[in-house]
């Protein structure tokens, strides 16, 4: 049950309502009015004998009116109070009742029950078209309060240990800057909704410095909240009030995913993103999305310190959700981003940083006219991303071991690590024990096609492919609760480097696992214990 009251003046926001050409003022309850009362019609189209529009009546107006309530979860039975008798308000089945507490209501009196000094109206749906003869409106919403200014500094995204793994990233300093701008217009005739436009827009500042560490494997998707502010707003439409509510939340998401250990950091971030989503709706042409983005940033102070890949992102996100009569009109994410990747080679640790917006949103006009289906806006991630700049940072010392067979080196043969693969053929079962030393190596700690943190040994098979067709490896009567291992399968020679082999994972399953063969190939069936599990299995090559 909601109960709501005339909302007290809110001045998070500067908030312009604009009624065709007539001019716009402050009402006595706060909200901002934009009032075409009084004035001549604004269309030169004649009057259409087939639409009549209902008989409307305003409770919120009269004179001894209290408070209402709203008894049912969907608003469409609401108790009136009153301060003296009801016998003078001249309400009937088929009237149309509007309002602007708790959000705006607008419904079609369907039943009624009244006492000495209250009303309980029940209504059902019915959009504006059907209640307005003549008339159009226009909305421009804008937050200028303090809340658009954030400050970032010393603010930690993630500190979190999993099996073994610490993972951080934060802010060490910086800020963000926002502006949303909402734009909506319509205009209705006879019955009809005739021209429907709204434009959501964002300009963003962000000057940050951010860093990711980990001590090994890990992928890492999270979202935090920032900050959000609501306000309500109010017009009329040909003496019908139109009220409604427009919040804005702000979330930061943070996308981490790298093989082995890893220190990066982003010195200085300065981005501006400005971009705009909307439509417009045209009883002729049906829907039409639009889209537009401006953005100039740039970067500086990469520092990466790895011994496998990493990739990356930072995504600020403005979730808009317009309502009218507390039906949603707009709502969805719109996204700005700092997507990166760093990936050791022979010559250094290569990075690069692109920016790039997306959405996901959704324009309806439910509240104006129930049959136009909803519109979807969507750009997803990619399709509006470009480089903001790349690098390659050399080796501080000695080339790693791991990369040295990879790039053209050779270690001591006490120094050179390999895995030592036992042979396999189709229909064969085998026994082994991933924590018997004579049968298993403990050089691959993390694998390109799965996330975790796999330190313990692993055993190894090597299997030649006779023929094209599906190889399915599995685990016989596994008890994972006993000892977990999962399976992998590398595409990949015995003799490479560990981490070449990592980054070489075809598929991976928990205790089966299948992969397309090529004749003469030849496979590597890893057995590995996740975290520090090591322990005997039993597995199952079937071709």
């Amino acid at each position: 049950m909601i109960v709501a009251t005339i909302p007290s003046v809110q001045r998070l926001a500067l908030l312009i309502l604009c009624l065709g050409m007539f001019a716009c003022g402050q009402d006595e309850m706060g909200m901002y009015d934009a009032s075409g009362q009084g004035s001549e019609d604004v269309f030169s189209s004649s009057p259409s004998s087939d639409f009549e529009a209902p008989v409307v009546v305003l409770l919120e107006d009269e004179l001894c009116f209290e408070s209402l309530e709203f008894m049912a979860e969907e608003q469409n039975q609401i108790h009136f109070q009153f301060s003296c008798s009801i016998e003078d308000i001249d309400l009937e089945i088929g009237d149309v009742i509007a309002g602007v507490i708790g959000g705006g209501y607008l419904g079609r009196v369907i039943g009624l029950e009244r006492g000495s000094d209250f009303l309980v109206v029940f209504t059902e749906y019915v959009p504006l078209s059907e209640v307005v003869e003549d008339g159009e409106f226009s909305v421009s919403l804008q937050e200028t309060g303090a809340r658009s200014l954030i400050d970032l500094s010393g603010k930690t995204l993630y500190n979190e240990t999993h099996a073994g793994m610490h993972v951080e990233s934060g802010f060490r300093s910086g800020y963000l800057r926002l502006k949303p701008e909402t734009q909506l217009g319509a205009k209705m005739q006879w019955g009809r909704l005739e021209r429907f436009d709204a434009t959501v827009g964002m300009r963003l500042d962000a000057n940050f410095e951010y860093y990711v560490g980990a001590t090994g494997a890990h992928r890492i998707d999270e979202e935090y909240p920032v900050t959000n502010f609501e306000f309500p707003f109010y017009a009329d439409v040909s003496g019908i009030p139109v009220a409604g509510t427009v919040k804005y939340e702000l979330f930061v998401r943070f996308v981490s995913e790298t093989t082995g250990y890893l220190d990066m950091t982003v010195g200085s971030y300065q981005g501006h993103w400005d971009w705009t989503m909307g439509g417009r709706y045209r009883p002729e042409t049906g829907w039409q999305d639009a889209w537009d983005t401006n953005t100039n940033s740039s970067l500086s102070g990469i520092e990466v310190v790895g011994d496998t890949g990493w990739k990356g992102r930072i995504e600020f996100s403005m979730r808009p959700r317009i309502s009218f009569y507390q039906i949603l009109s707009v709502w969805g994410l719109h996204a700005g981003y700092l997507r990166g990747r760093a990936d050791p080679e022979c010559d250094g640790i290569r990075w690069s940083f692109d920016d790039g917006t997306r959405v996901e949103a959704t324009l309806s006009v439910k509240w104006l006219e129930r049959f136009i289906p909803d519109m979807p806006v969507t750009v997803p991630m990619g399709n509006s991303q470009w480089e903001i700049d790349s690098g390659v940072i050399p080796w501080p010392g000695d080339l790693p071991s791991a990369l040295l067979p990879a790039c053209g080196g050779s270690l001591p043969w006490d120094q050179g690590p390999q895995v030592s693969p036992t042979g396999i053929s189709c229909g064969d079962s085998v026994s082994g024990d991933t924590s018997d030393t004579d049968q298993s190596t403990d050089l691959l700690n993390g694998y390109s096609c799965n996330v975790g943190n796999y330190q313990a040994s692993e055993v190894v098979y090597a299997y030649t492919a006779t023929h094209d067709g599906p190889v399915n490896f599995r685990l016989v009567n596994a008890t994972p609760s006993q000892v977990n291992h999962d399976l992998f399968v590398l595409d990949g020679d015995p003799t490479s480097s560990p981490i070449v082999l990592q980054n070489s994972c075809l598929a991976t399953g928990m205790n089966s696992m299948s992969f397309e063969a090529t004749a003469g190939e030849t496979y590597l069936l890893v057995v590995d214990g996740y975290s520090s599990d090591e322990g005997s299995f039993e597995a199952y090559l079937e071709c």
